[in-house]
């Protein structure tokens, strides 16, 4: 038979031959080729090599189905085997899930830790446009150059001058600040000054009034949902007054939604910035006098590197000091603050990235520990495995289709003990929140929405669990298997070796670090200080002339028969 000299026929005869085996394709495409040949000389081209491609096309799509109907049934059967020897060797199978279900919980906990970590002050609405201004100075003091706060004048100046600046606000924070409503007097730390702007840059809202109005009388304040259970229980607080400092009365004017938890900074009251100096006495209008946070709203597609390399030029412009400033203002990502700023002056202690990484990394290791017992109790019961793989063998499978078996047992197992840690998760989350102080939660929601996330994990574990013991066993000869003589086959004794020392080694290390911390942790809390911390009170003075006659107050104190001593420090 003479092959037509087609490309087109040549290029269906590509696609069929990638399908099928060669014996097949030979029969199929000369048959079609010859049917081919006779059409072009009797009916045309056109008629030819329009049957050719459906005859192709035909041939593919049911060579096709004929392959997916065959792979779901050998899949179907690979599972019916698998959960059948789950289910027979039940000893085996449930220690196996016990440890890699601790393995996954383990796992899932730390990730879910890693995970909010990580998503610190995403929530906004605008938070990879949202940027701190900062300072850098000269010298190093406790280790750092860098200062959080900046000066007064620089949020303003920022707005008028570089129109990728679309919003600016200056933010402000006072601790332990005297606020009284009635009866109710309480130290609150959370006490904010700001500009309406805040509300443009920020996602916060408010459930009772419009941000900008509620800022408009400098005698207003804004309160978190928290705080008006606090001083008002179950009444609307808005229009009621609060009394800060025992001495200026400001009307609520909006009930701001508690902020959530993964934010680098929380507020419980914002007043506006007009009424900073009468409660303060600092002016901050100088641009030497710094202690503020400054943020900024850039345009969508705005280099935050080119407006930085500006800045040296703002601040030799309007520097009102003495000579010419030899600080530096900066900008910082607002995700970037929480795991990547150690700053002085930080609004909130925040945490640091290699602690991240180190979790991750014990989370890693956590999941090699549970997988290389896996391996290990695999390995060790290969001998009672060895017959069925023999048999197998001798009646035609394949190595590769062993491989897919063993791996299909793997997967099962994984997926069982998926369950388990899911179970087990639930149960020590509430702990866990306690231990970390964080309010963690796995919802179904979020199982679905993180399916890709757990599915990858236990593909994952599953392949790296099951991967050797798969290989090894499909390896056995059935010659020396129906022999009786396997010794030959059970290759891989270091591999073996390095598992199982492997797998010691990192237990031992975690184990190890973590006697470390906790004999730490004890240390700090058992640690004689010298004093009895159970019987001292501390009182901070909001008044000046209260300050000012500190004498006068030790004396009175000191009179009190239950009062041992007393003592003051400014």
């Amino acid at each position: 038979m003479r092959k037509t000299k087609d490309y087109n026929t040549s290029l269906g005869e590509k696609i069929l031959q990638r399908l099928i085996g060669q014996n097949e394709y030979s029969e199929r495409v000369g048959d079609i080729q010859e049917v081919y040949s006779h059409l072009r000389k009797t009916g045309g081209k056109i008629r030819a090599k329009v049957w050719y491609w459906t005859e192709i096309v035909k041939n593919i799509v049911s060579t096709l189905i004929n392959k997916a109907n065959r792979s779901v049934t050998m899949l179907k059967n690979y599972f019916k085997i698998a959960i059948r020897n789950t289910f027979r060797y039940k000893v085996y199978s449930i220690l196996n899930i016990i440890g890699l279900s601790l393995g996954i919980a383990g796992c899932i906990l730390i990730l879910l830790y890693v995970k909010f970590e990580f998503s610190y002050d995403k929530y906004h609405k605008h938070s990879d446009n949202i940027y701190r201004v900062y300072m850098e100075f000269p010298y190093f003091y406790k280790g750092t150059n860098l200062w959080a706060g900046t000066c007064g004048p620089l949020a303003k100046t920022l707005l008028e001058e570089y129109p990728e600046v679309i919003s600016a606000v200056r933010l402000e924070t006072t601790d332990e600040i005297l606020v009284s409503y009635g009866e109710n007097k309480f130290l609150e730390n959370k006490f904010f000054y700001a500009e309406p702007d805040l509300f443009n840059i920020f996602s916060f809202q408010l459930t009772e009034r419009d941000p900008v109005k509620a800022l408009e009388d400098p005698y207003s304040v804004i309160i978190s949902r928290r705080m008006a259970e606090k001083y008002f229980g179950g009444d609307n607080p808005v229009g009621k007054i609060l009394t800060v400092k025992a001495k200026y009365d400001l009307k609520v004017t909006g009930i701001l939604d508690d902020i959530p938890e993964n934010s680098h900074f929380t507020m419980d009251f914002i007043v506006p910035w007009e009424i900073h100096e009468t409660l303060t006495g600092i002016p901050f209008s100088s641009w030497y006098q710094t202690g503020l946070y400054t943020y900024i709203l850039l345009e969508e597609n705005a280099s935050p590197a080119d407006l930085e390399a500006k800045l040296p030029v703002l601040l030799n412009k309007y520097w009102d000091g003495n000579g010419k400033p030899k600080d530096r203002y900066r900008i910082q990502a607002m995700t970037d603050i929480h795991l990547h700023s150690n700053m002085l002056n930080e609004i909130q202690e925040n945490n640091d990235i290699k602690y991240i990484y180190m979790l991750t990394g014990i989370a890693v290791l956590i999941i090699f520990i549970a997988c290389f017992n896996f391996m290990n109790m695999a390995t060790a019961r290969s001998l009672k495995r060895a017959k069925e793989v023999g048999i197998r063998k001798v009646a035609g499978a394949q190595k590769k289709q062993l491989l897919r078996q063993f791996l299909c047992e793997s997967f099962v197992l994984t997926l069982l003990s998926f369950l388990g840690a899911l179970v087990i998760v639930y149960s020590v989350l509430p702990v866990f929140n306690s231990f970390i102080e964080r309010d963690l939660t796995l919802s179904i929601a979020d199982l679905v929405g993180n399916i890709s996330w757990f599915a990858g994990i236990i593909i994952l574990v599953s392949l790296i669990a099951g991967s050797y013991p798969a290989f090894l066993l499909s390896a056995f000869k059935p010659v020396n298997i129906l022999k009786g003589s396997i010794k030959g086959d059970l290759k891989g004794k270091t591999v073996r070796n390095i598992l199982v020392i492997a797998q010691f080694s990192t237990s031992i290390v975690l184990i190890i670090s973590s006697m470390a911390i906790q004999h730490q942790l004890s240390f700090i809390k058992s640690k004689d200080l010298g004093l009895d911390r159970d019987n001292i009170v501390t009182v901070r003075l909001q008044d000046r002339l209260a300050r000012d006659n500190i004498n006068i107050i030790k004396a009175q104190l000191i009179e009190n028969p239950e009062v041992v001593a007393c003592s003051s420090s400014r």
